[in-house]
Formats: C-alpha cells, sequence, structure tokens
C-alpha cells in the first residue's frame, strides 16, 4: 500500500506540474495563485503534492475483548459521530488487525514468505486480536482534517485522505477539520508542537527517490543525511532520538504532511505499526487511549461532511456563473 500511495502521488505530481506549464504559457500563474481562493474541490497544485508523503500510526493491542468492552465507559467522550459505511456499501466495515497486529499468518502470507514451519507468537501478547482491541495513545479525531487526493467530478473517484498534524510553513493544504462541526475541547487543529495529538510513528519509510527528495527538501532548515551540522558531544545536539529516526525531523522541520488513507476499512489499516513492547497502554492510562475502530469509524463521518461542503462549493460557483 505505501508503494502504490507513493506512486499515486508522484503520478498526480507530475500531472500537476504538466497542468501548471500549460496555465503559465496562457495565463497569469502569479495573480491565479494568490487571488482565488483554493477550496476543497480544487486540485492540489505541484508544490503541495510535494510535501504529502504516506504516515503510520503507532498502536498496541488491549489483552482481552473483555478489557476493549471496559474502555468504552472509561475513554473520554467526543462530539463526533462514527459512521463505518465506507463508499455507500450496505454492510459496516471495521479496522482489520490483520496486516499490523496479527501473529496467524494466512495461507498466502505463509506461501510469500516460505513459511512453513511458523515462528511461535510473542508470550503474552494476544495472537489475532479483534478490532475493538487495537488503541491509539498518541492523537484522536481532533487531529486530523480530511480532503480528497484527487478531486473528481464523481464522488466515488476521489481517493480521501486525512491528514495529520504538520509543520505547514507556506504551503498550507486547504482541508476540512474534524472540529469544524463539532463542540470538542480543542478551538484549532492541534499544531504539530502538542506531543499527545502529534501521533509518533516512530519511524519512516522512503524509496530511493523519496530520499533524494528528503535531502533536496530539507537542506534549507537541516541535514537529513549524515554529516550532520551543529553536533555536540552526544550526537543530537538540541534534538532527541524522535527528531531523526522517529520522522520528527520530516514532519516538523522539513514539512513534509503525513496522510492517511481513508477510502475503505482495509486501506486505512495498512498505515498501523504494532508498538509491540505494548506497554504505553498501562503507562500512559485509560485517558489517553482511542480505540482504533472509533477512531476510523470519526474520520469516515467527517468525510461525509466533506464531500457535502464540497458538492456545496460547487453549486455556489456553478451559480456565481450563471
Amino acid at each position: 500500500h505505501f508503494r502504490t500511495l507513493s506512486t499515486q502521488i508522484q503520478l498526480l505530481t507530475d500531472q500537476a506540474e504538466e497542468r501548471e506549464k500549460h496555465h503559465q504559457h496562457h495565463h497569469d500563474q502569479h495573480h491565479q495563485h494568490h487571488h482565488e481562493e483554493q477550496l476543497l474541490h480544487h486540485p492540489l497544485n505541484s508544490t503541495q503534492l510535494k510535501r504529502i508523503i504516506p504516515g503510520f500510526m503507532r498502536v498496541e493491542v488491549l489483552p482481552t475483548e473483555q478489557h476493549a468492552s471496559a474502555l468504552n465507559n472509561d475513554n473520554k467522550p467526543n462530539k463526533v459521530p462514527t459512521d463505518w459505511y465506507f463508499s455507500n456499501q450496505p454492510i459496516a466495515s471495521h479496522v482489520n488487525p490483520l496486516p499490523c497486529c496479527s501473529f496467524l499468518p494466512t495461507k498466502l502470507t505463509k506461501k510469500k514468505l516460505n513459511l512453513n514451519n511458523s515462528p511461535p507468537p510473542p508470550p503474552n501478547l494476544p495472537i489475532h486480536p479483534t478490532p475493538n482491541q487495537l488503541v491509539l495513545w498518541e492523537t484522536d479525531i481532533q487531529a486530523f482534517s480530511v480532503r480528497p487526493l484527487a478531486p473528481s467530478p464523481s464522488q466515488h473517484n476521489q481517493h480521501w485522505i486525512a491528514l495529520l498534524p504538520a509543520n505547514q510553513n507556506n504551503t498550507p493544504i486547504p482541508s476540512y477539520w474534524t472540529g469544524s462541526k463539532h463542540r470538542i475541547p480543542m478551538h484549532q487543529k492541534p499544531s504539530i508542537k502538542q506531543p499527545k495529538m502529534f501521533a509518533q510513528s516512530a519511524g519512516f519509510m522512503a524509496s530511493k527517490t523519496q530520499i533524494k527528495q528528503f535531502v533536496t527538501r530539507c537542506q534549507h532548515k537541516t541535514t537529513f543525511l549524515p554529516p550532520f551540522t551543529n553536533m555536540k558531544q552526544n550526537g543530537l545536539y538540541m534534538n532527541n532520538v524522535e527528531f531523526y529516526s522517529g520522522g520528527y525531523q520530516l514532519f516538523g522541520s522539513c514539512g513534509y504532511q503525513r496522510v492517511i488513507t481513508i477510502d475503505s476499512a482495509d486501506l486505512f489499516s495498512n498505515h498501523l505499526l504494532y508498538h509491540a513492547s505494548n506497554n504505553k497502554q498501562r503507562t500512559n492510562g485509560k485517558n489517553r487511549l482511542v480505540k482504533v475502530d472509533t477512531l476510523l469509524g470519526q474520520l469516515n463521518a467527517v468525510k461525509k461532511e466533506a464531500i457535502s461542503i464540497i458538492l456545496m462549493e460547487g453549486k455556489k460557483q456553478e451559480e456565481a456563473v450563471i
């Protein structure tokens, strides 16, 4: 999924650059960008698309289904509704624990990896958790906004994404914040400086091409590859280990925007990483825990709200032309 989404983003970037060359030849592009408000149903420009990379979120697994059921009453309240019906499907779809958190390989996985004798699962960890058992502790619905990656006249071909907190720099990406319509504790989308909302992935993934892009984009603020500048005795001057190996350098200093696919429950589930030490649920307390499946349902509900916003934007533009 990472490769597929990365390829799609690169393709959209190439198309945007061609589109901008065409506009520059026929129109005053500077005037257009600075005097026309960019709305949700407008395509992203190449500068914005170059900021986007697939993101990941760390999750843990509650010991049993009973622990998961008990969390329902203890979890912090949220006013954002849940909706697990994707693309007008008649059956609800929930988060899939298999890609991140199952220790029971499927027949297809065994064949691909030649796992004739499967290794024993780690002790004291659920072997095949249910959707209800997956939890996060470093973010919740307040941290996200949504938008179509590739706006299209057909609502079924929009390819919707959720945006995690990021340093917007001078190229903000228009999106619909999950708190726009709901009474939630925060009055604006959390910034990247709020660690309880940042959704630390504890790492990053990149192709060779993307790493080259990281080096170019990051060079005005920091150095992405060694040798690093401003190093002191411990080698981490002013920056902890999460800055380099945890990805914060990319999403903070370099301004990359992490996105999560929300077109379906299965695609969303490919953005989850198992924090296999499984200890944060004990050290952070229940008030920090958020069920992954609840977050998925909330994101889908907010996506449907955003679709209605796009339809209204389009209608207003049509009326203005008439």
